[in-house]
C-alpha cells in the first residue's frame, strides 16, 4: 500500500502478507473472499511469489501499483533451478513492420520517476514484476482458482469452441488451422466500456492446440477492472495447459518467465487510439524458440512460457491453430459492453479496432507465410469482423473487428 508521502517497501509488504489474518479479510465489507481456506491459498499464493526475494528498488506503475525490481534467478519460474542455470537466449529479432500507419506505445517503464521520486526503471541484473495486492484479491474474487482463469463463471475453450460449449462470452476473430511455431500481429489500442467492472474486453491472439485437450499461448490487451484495478487497457497474457482447469494471467501464479526490462504482463497501455485521429498500436510476435514459447512486444523480447509447463503435450512443440480478434463477456442479464474502439468493423481506418500484418511461422521451414483466416462471429447483431486475407498492400493479412452493448440469444 502506498500512503501520501512515500512507497511501501517490499520488506515492510512482505511482513504484511506474513502477518494477515483472514478473520480481518472473509466476511468484511464489500470483499469476495469466500471463506477462510480460500483466503489462506490467496495469502500463500503471494508469499510464494514474494518470498525469498532481494528486491532492493521499487516504484509507482500507475496510480495504485507498484513495480518491484526482482533479481533474475529469484523471479519464482526459475526458484529451483540454481544460481548457476543460465537464462536462455531468446530468438533473433522479429521481423516487424513499421508501414502501417499506426504509432506504436511506448513503454512507461525506464521514464523519469515516479511521484514519490523513485526511478522508473529496474538495476541491471533484476526485471520488473507488477506486485499483486492482497486486500485486491480479497475483495474482487471469492477464490484463489476464479483469480487465475479466465473463465471464472464457467468453462473455458477456444472462440471456434464457442457454440460447441454454449459459451456466454462473445467474440469477433479470425482463424486458422495451420501447423506453426508463432505468430506475428500490429493491433490497435482502444478503451472500450465493459458493461461492468466484473466483465473484460480484450483484443488478442490465440496460439493454440485442440487435441488431445486444448494448450494456449495468448496475449493481447485487456479491460478488466476487477483484475486490474483500473478502467485502461493493460497488456496481458494468459497460458492454459489443459482446457482451461488452469492456467493464469501474467506474472499471478509464477509461470511466466520475465526477461524485458522495460514490458511486463499487466502494465498500462497509453495512449490509445482516438476515432478519426491517431491510431495507437503494440506489435506483437509470438515464438517457440528452443523448446519455450517467447513473446515479444514491439521487437523487444518481454519473456517466455517454459515449454515444460505443456506437461508434453502437443504444444511443447508446435501449435495447430491460430486465432485473432475481440472478445467480451456479459453480466449477468446477458448484455455485453464495448469490443475494440465500440464500432462496427464496417467503420473501418481510424474507427475500428483492427489487427494488420498477421502472420505465422510455419511449423517445418520457420518461415512466415500471411495468415488466411475465416470469421468467427458469435452474435452478430453485435460484433462483427471484416477480413482481407494477403490484401497486396503494406498491411498483408489484416482485419477491422468491434462492436457495442446488446443481449445475443
Amino acid at each position: 500500500m502506498c500512503d501520501n508521502n512515500n512507497l511501501e517497501s517490499h520488506n515492510d509488504y512482505l511482513s504484511y502478507l506474513q502477518s494477515a489474518n483472514g478473520e480481518d479479510f472473509v466476511g468484511k465489507g464489500t470483499n469476495k473472499v469466500k471463506n477462510i481456506d480460500e483466503f489462506n491459498k490467496m495469502k500463500q499464493r503471494l508469499l510464494h511469489l514474494n518470498e525469498n526475494l532481494d528486491v532492493t528498488h521499487s516504484f509507482l506503475l500507475d496510480d495504485t501499483r507498484i513495480i518491484d525490481c526482482v533479481p533474475i534467478h529469484q523471479q519464482p519460474s526459475l526458484q529451483g533451478k540454481g544460481k548457476n542455470f543460465i537464462l536462455p537466449n531468446p530468438p533473433p529479432t522479429p521481423n516487424g513492420n513499421s508501414s502501417n500507419n499506426g504509432v506504436h506505445v511506448q513503454s512507461n517503464i525506464n521514464n523519469g520517476a515516479d511521484k514519490y521520486g523513485n526511478q522508473r526503471s529496474c538495476p541491471e541484473g533484476t526485471v520488473p514484476v507488477i506486485r499483486k495486492d492482497l486486500q485486491s484479491l480479497c475483495k474482487n474474487f471469492g477464490t484463489l482458482a476464479q483469480s487465475d482463469a479466465k473463465y471464472p463463471n464457467g468453462s473455458g475453450g477456444l472462440p471456434r469452441e464457442s457454440k460447441k460449449r454454449s459459451s456466454s462470452h462473445k467474440y469477433a476473430v479470425g482463424n486458422q488451422d495451420v501447423k506453426n511455431i508463432g505468430v506475428h500481429t500490429v493491433l490497435n489500442i482502444w478503451q472500450p466500456v465493459p458493461i461492468d467492472n466484473n466483465s473484460f474486453s480484450l483484443s488478442q491472439i490465440w496460439v493454440a492446440v485442440m487435441d488431445p485437450t486444448t494448450q494456449t499461448v495468448e496475449v493481447g490487451w485487456q479491460v478488466y477492472e476487477q483484475n486490474y484495478g483500473t478502467t485502461s487497457p493493460c497488456l496481458f497474457t494468459y497460458y492454459t495447459p489443459d482446457g482451461y482447469r488452469t492456467g493464469c494471467n501474467d506474472n499471478d501464479c509464477g509461470a511466466f518467465v520475465q526477461y524485458s526490462s522495460i514490458w511486463t504482463p499487466g502494465m498500462g497501455l497509453s495512449p490509445v487510439s482516438s476515432f478519426g485521429g491517431t491510431q495507437y498500436h503494440i506489435e506483437i510476435d509470438v515464438r517457440l524458440y528452443n523448446g519455450n514459447w517467447w513473446i515479444a512486444v514491439n521487437g523487444d523480447w518481454m519473456g517466455y512460457y517454459p515449454g515444460t509447463l505443456y506437461n508434453s503435450g502437443p504444444l511443447a512443440d508446435h501449435a495447430s491453430m491460430i486465432e485473432f480478434g475481440g472478445e467480451v463477456t456479459p453480466n449477468w442479464d446477458g448484455i455485453s459492453g464495448q469490443m475494440g474502439s465500440g464500432e462496427f468493423a464496417s467503420g473501418g481506418w481510424q474507427y475500428a479496432a483492427y489487427h494488420n500484418n498477421i502472420w505465422y511461422y510455419d511449423y517445418s521451414s520457420g518461415n512466415s507465410n500471411w495468415a488466411s483466416l475465416f470469421p468467427i462471429q458469435t452474435c452478430t447483431s453485435s460484433y462483427t469482423i471484416d477480413i482481407e486475407n494477403n490484401s497486396g498492400t503494406t498491411w498483408g493479412s489484416y482485419f477491422y473487428f468491434g462492436g457495442s452493448f446488446n443481449v445475443c440469444n
